[in-house]
């Protein structure tokens, strides 16, 4: 059975900060990812969320990140903290000038293993960045699950993320996360 330890993401993609919120640096984007949430993740932010398995519990938790967006690549660091645990997710994505997205994912499991880099693919639009991978649950097991994240950015600077998680085409988990940037 598939339990939350196995299943536990959030964004599955993207938090780290790990260190004090300090000023933040200045950093040139590419003028055609200025605003998008590929830009957003540039920087320090954190996240909130909820992860509900085989759609009867929900687990809460929270993660910290910190990226580095140079001219198309992101690399981020993302640090989550469950109830029971913390795991880190290590992101390299690249935003092509056609609105694809590539890249890889390193997760950490329970057992503190930083599993292999899988594959990322996605697409990016002003509002929207969608990532589809299959690979492991921040803080779960070493069964290869399926993951599809679509964040849209919000009018008051946060961002969403919807991650459906699948195994076989069936779905197993929801995650809803608010990410922000420090002080709001």
């Amino acid at each position: 059975m598939i339990g939350q330890r196995s299943i536990g993401l959030g964004f599955a993609a993207w938090l780290l900060a790990a260190g004090s919120v300090g000023a933040e640096t200045v950093r040139a984007v590419p003028d055609d990812l200025a605003g998008t949430p590929i830009a957003f993740f540039d920087g320090r932010a954190r996240s909130t969320g909820t992860i509900t398995t085989l759609f009867v519990s929900t687990e809460a938790f929270t993660a910290r990140f910190e990226g580095d967006l140079a001219k198309r690549e992101l690399t981020l660091d993302e640090e989550f903290t469950f109830a029971d645990g913390k795991a880190l997710q290590r992101w390299a994505l690249f935003a092509h000038r056609d609105g694809s997205v590539s890249g890889t994912v390193q997760t950490e499991i329970a057992d503190g293993t930083l599993m292999p880099p899988v594959r990322v693919v996605g697409e990016y639009a002003p509002d929207r960045l969608v990532l589809s991978y299959d690979g492991y649950a921040p803080n779960g097991s070493d069964m290869v699950l399926h993951f599809h994240h679509v964040m849209r950015s919000q009018n008051d600077g946060t961002v969403t993320n919807r991650v459906t998680v699948s195994k076989f085409y069936l779905p197993l988990a929801t995650s809803s996360v608010t990410f922000y940037k420090p002080g709001r």
